[in-house]
C-alpha cells in the first residue's frame, strides 16, 4: 500500500486594508473532527488559533500610519482573534484615535461615530448642553465602572437630551440595565417619541415610566411596543406623528395605559391611513421550520397563524391590542403572531420568536388565566419537540 500526501487549503483568513475581513473554510469532514487530547477540541478551532497568532504578530509589525497610535496591550484582551477583530474595527473607523472606543456599541446611533475621535469627545457629545457638575459626575462615574465592558452611549445621550432636572437625570444615568430600554430603536426615533410624550407628561412621570419598564418583563414588553408602534411606518414619520398628536388623549402615567392609548390610535387611525403601502391580502410567508413543527390543537385550545394582514387587523380589533402594527415585522420573519381560539372564538394572542414566547395576552392586554397558560406552555413544548 502506498500513501500519497495530498495538499489541501483548510482555512484562509484575509484582513483588507479597509478593515473588512474574509474567511473561508474547507468543507472537508476533517475540520469537524475532534482531537481527543486535553479539552477535546475541534480541529477547525485549533487551526484558527494556530494561524491567528502569527498573523497578528505580522500585522502589529506592519501597522499602517493611521494606526501607529494603537497600543493593543492597553486593553484587557488576551485572545488573538479578538485582537484581530479590534484591528479590523480601527481600520474601518480610521479617524478614531482611542483604544477605548473598541468597547462602544454604536448600534442605533451611527451619527456619533463621525463626530468623535476619542472616548472623552464621545462623553462630551453625550452630555450635549448639560453643564451641571452632578450630571457630569454621574456620567463619568458610571462610564468608568463599565469601561472594560460593552458601553451603550445611545441611552445616556437620550437621557441628557430629554431631561433638564438633575434630580431625575442623575439617577437615570446610574440606572442598572438602562441600555435595554432603547436598544432596538434608532436614536432619532426615540427622541421624537419622547419629545411627543413630553407634551403630555412631566419629567417626573417620564422618569417613573423608565424605572417601571425595567422592573419586570410585562411593563418592559409594553414599553418596547410603544416605540415599535411608532417605528412601524418610519418612511412617513411626519404624518405619523401628526396623526398621533391629533388623536392622543392623556391617560395616566403608566406604561400599559400609554401603550393601550397608542395601540388604540394605531388600530383606528394609523392602519387605516397607511394601508396604501400594505396589500392586506398578500399571504404571510412563514419559515419552513415553523410550518413543519406547528401544532394546531392542544386540549381545548386551537392555535392559528394569521393568513395575511387583513386577518391580523381583525384579530387586533377583536382583542383590542397592538398586533395590527406587526405586519411589517411578520413579513421580515423576525417574529410571528399566533391566535389562540376556543370554540372558534379568538381568546388570546401570542408573540413568538421561533418557539420562544415573548408575550401572551388576552383581550385588552389582560393576563391569561393560569389553566390556559399551562396549556399554552404544553403547546410550546410540543412544537419544540417537532422541530
Amino acid at each position: 500500500m502506498t500513501f500519497v500526501p495530498e495538499k489541501n487549503i483548510l482555512q484562509t483568513f484575509i484582513l483588507y486594508k479597509d478593515g473588512n475581513t474574509q474567511e473561508q473554510k474547507s468543507q472537508l469532514p476533517l475540520l469537524r473532527s475532534y482531537i481527543f487530547v486535553n479539552e477535546n477540541q475541534l480541529i477547525g478551532k485549533i487551526l484558527k488559533k494556530e494561524y491567528a497568532k502569527p498573523f497578528l504578530s505580522y500585522i502589529l509589525q506592519h501597522l499602517p500610519k493611521t494606526l501607529q497610535w494603537l497600543d493593543i496591550n492597553k486593553l484587557p484582551i488576551s485572545h488573538e482573534q479578538e485582537k484581530l477583530n479590534l484591528i479590523s474595527f480601527f481600520l474601518i473607523h480610521s479617524h478614531f484615535q482611542d483604544e477605548w472606543l473598541w468597547y462602544w456599541n454604536f448600534i442605533g446611533i451611527e451619527e456619533i461615530k463621525e463626530t468623535i475621535t476619542t472616548h472623552e469627545e464621545g462623553l462630551e457629545w453625550i452630555l450635549a448642553q448639560q453643564t451641571k457638575k452632578s450630571v457630569k459626575k454621574a456620567l463619568y462615574q458610571t462610564y468608568e465602572k463599565q469601561k472594560t465592558q460593552e458601553y451603550f452611549p445611545k441611552t445616556d445621550a437620550i437621557f441628557c437630551r430629554i431631561f433638564t432636572d438633575e434630580n431625575f437625570l442623575v439617577p437615570l444615568l446610574q440606572l442598572p440595565k438602562k441600555h435595554y430600554l432603547f436598544q432596538k430603536f434608532e436614536f432619532s426615533l426615540v427622541l421624537q417619541v419622547l419629545e411627543f410624550l413630553q407634551n403630555y407628561y412631566t419629567q417626573k412621570e417620564l422618569y417613573k415610566l423608565f424605572c417601571d419598564a425595567l422592573v419586570s418583563k410585562e411593563p418592559y414588553d409594553f414599553f418596547q411596543d410603544i416605540f415599535r408602534m411608532f417605528h412601524t411606518y418610519n418612511d412617513n414619520t411626519e404624518e405619523l406623528f401628526r396623526i398621533y398628536t391629533t388623536h392622543f388623549t392623556r391617560v395616566r402615567a403608566n406604561v400599559q395605559a400609554i401603550h393601550d392609548e397608542i395601540a388604540r390610535i394605531n388600530r383606528r387611525y394609523i392602519n387605516q391611513d397607511f394601508r396604501s403601502d400594505v396589500d392586506v391580502f398578500e399571504p404571510f410567508v412563514y419559515k419552513e421550520e415553523i410550518k413543519k413543527s406547528f401544532v394546531s390543537t392542544m386540549e381545548h385550545l386551537e392555535f392559528r397563524l394569521p393568513k395575511n394582514a387583513d386577518e391580523l387587523y381583525k384579530w387586533a380589533n377583536t382583542l383590542q391590542n397592538c398586533m395590527a402594527s406587526y405586519v411589517h415585522i411578520i413579513r421580515e420573519q423576525k417574529i410571528y403572531i399566533v391566535g389562540v381560539f376556543s370554540d372558534n372564538k379568538l381568546l388570546y394572542a401570542l408573540e413568538l420568536e421561533l418557539y420562544s414566547l415573548i408575550q401572551a395576552k388576552g383581550k385588552y392586554n389582560k393576563q391569561i388565566p393560569d389553566n390556559d397558560m399551562d396549556v399554552i406552555h404544553q403547546w410550546l413544548k410540543a412544537c419544540k419537540k417537532m422541530k
